[in-house]
């Protein structure tokens, strides 16, 4: 029924009891730029249809039941806010999200997700905020991301994060950025309070070093002695 409303633009639905699944005849509603079923009891996965509702502008179904990997058509929307938190969504985040020319807000919080944080969105040049905490994602932080100029919120908190945090952009603001619980990470600004990262020793360097060039000089002592003792 809903696939037939084609000039419909908003379609507002949070905070109510619904249960379901989201039709894959929503793709119908060409015109759709803001949708939200916020706050309900939603569950299976995003349809890939979805992909196909290309004058969306907000998209928002955080604290339902949704699972499953995020569809990467979502990437072919022109979104400025997309929220996906507070559900059961798994697998990577998929590279395709850098095609968000105009987003401005992202929140993919307190899902599964796994994986890196794609270097891909050091494109999102218009983003804002960007909250990926309470997920299982790991390595390092994209160097990238202190290239956003307009990033004054992050927060990437209780991953499994590891290296040594950037001192640029956003992350020269402690109150902008958020890293707690990921037992990983070092260094960065002296306001986020985190442990210095591990300095190589430099008695283990000057050994280091020492023993590099003592290896060619017993080589030479060597040779000479062979000689020496040769023509005796």
């Amino acid at each position: 029924m809903i696939g037939k409303l084609k000039k419909l633009q908003r379609l507002n639905l949070q905070s109510n009891n619904l249960t379901g699944t989201i039709p894959p005849s929503i793709s119908n509603l060409a015109q759709l730029t803001f949708f939200s079923i916020a706050n309900n009891k939603f569950t299976s996965s995003i349809p890939p249809s979805m992909g196909n509702l290309k004058q969306m502008l907000i998209l928002n179904i955080r604290h339902n039941n949704f699972q499953g990997d995020i569809p990467i058509e979502i990437g072919n929307i022109e979104l400025t806010t997309l929220d996906l938190s507070s559900n059961e969504f798994s697998g990577e985040i998929p590279v395709t999200l850098w095609d968000f020319k105009h987003i401005q807000v992202i929140r993919m919080d307190q899902n599964i997700l796994s994986g890196n944080i794609p270097i891909t969105f050091s494109n999102l040049t218009s983003l804002s905020t960007l909250n990926l905490s309470h997920n299982n994602l790991s390595g390092s932080i994209p160097i990238t991301l202190n290239n956003l100029e307009f990033l004054a919120h992050l927060d990437l908190s209780y991953n499994h994060l590891y290296g040594e945090i950037l001192i640029n952009g956003v992350f020269a603001n402690a109150t902008a950025v958020s890293l707690n619980g990921n037992w990983g990470l070092c260094g960065g600004a002296m306001d986020l309070h985190m442990p210095a990262c591990p300095a190589v020793s430099r008695v283990i360097e000057c050994k280091h070093y020492l023993t590099i060039l003592m290896i060619p000089a017993f080589g030479f002592m060597s040779i000479g002695m062979s000689i020496l003792l040769s023509s005796f």
